[in-house]
Formats: structure tokens, sequence, C-alpha cells
């Protein structure tokens, strides 16, 4: 499934309502550098990654990866972005929110753990699975 938003920092900028203007203005750079990291032209500097993740309220290793460009986003990461978020209202809907994204994340883990099985080459794996379905099914 292709995702609508490329990278982490594109999500949450659209998420939190924000623009690429406030992140520039607020990190002293202009509007074009920040585009550059989000459209992962250019690698996120050490120095302004920790004020993009104070800003954004983002660990910053959910923003980066390991060579500092803008982490693209995958449906694990984004429901942990979303429980960040979550977090940083603090209404009362936040707890019911946050059990329902764990939820969602330990099925997302499941599906994930299976793709990964029947990826293997031999057909072991497969039909395991395949029997393991079958008997969940009967209940």
């Amino acid at each position: 499934m292709a995702h609508p938003y490329l990278t982490v920092l594109d999500y949450v900028i659209k998420a939190k309502g924000t623009s690429f203007s406030a992140v520039g203005k607020e990190l002293n750079i202009t509007p074009q550098q920040f585009s550059d990291w989000v459209k992962k032209r250019r690698p996120i500097p050490a120095k302004r990654l920790s004020s993009l993740s104070e800003f954004l309220g983002i660990q910053a290793d959910m923003l980066t990866d390991e060579g500092q460009y803008a982490k693209e986003l995958n449906p694990a990461l984004e429901i942990d972005i979303r429980m960040q978020l979550i977090h940083q209202t603090g209404d009362e809907k936040s707890e019911t929110q946050l059990a329902q994204l764990q939820e969602e994340k330990s099925r997302l883990e499941i599906v994930e753990r299976v793709k990964r099985l029947l990826g293997r080459k031999d057909s072991k794996s497969a039909d395991m699975l395949s029997a393991v379905l079958t008997e969940l099914e009967k209940w």
C-alpha cells in the first residue's frame, strides 16, 4: 500500500497542522531548507535535529535514519508517532486511543511476522502457517 506521506517529517507536519514556514522560523532556516530535509535532498544537521525534535515533540531517532536523512514513513512508525502526538494532547480520550493504537501495532507486527515467514524459500513455513490458519478459522 502506498503511503500518502513519504517521510516522517512530512507526516508530522501535516498531523500537527503546521507549515514549513513555521518550522523554518522556529529553527532559523528557510522553508526551502526544511523542504530539502523533508524530501530527503539533504541530511538534517545534528545541531538542528535536536531543535526540530523538540519543536515537533517527536523523538529524534524517529525522525532520521542512520545517514541523518528524514526517515521514510512505514505503518509501524506511523503508529509510534501517532502515540507520541496523543501523549502531547493529554485529554481524557488519550488512554483509549493509546490502547487502540497499541492493539493495532500488535496486529501489524503479527502480519509482518507472517510476511517474513512466507518470504522464506522453503515450503514448510507456508504449509505450517496454512495449517495454523485452518485451525484458527474453525474457532
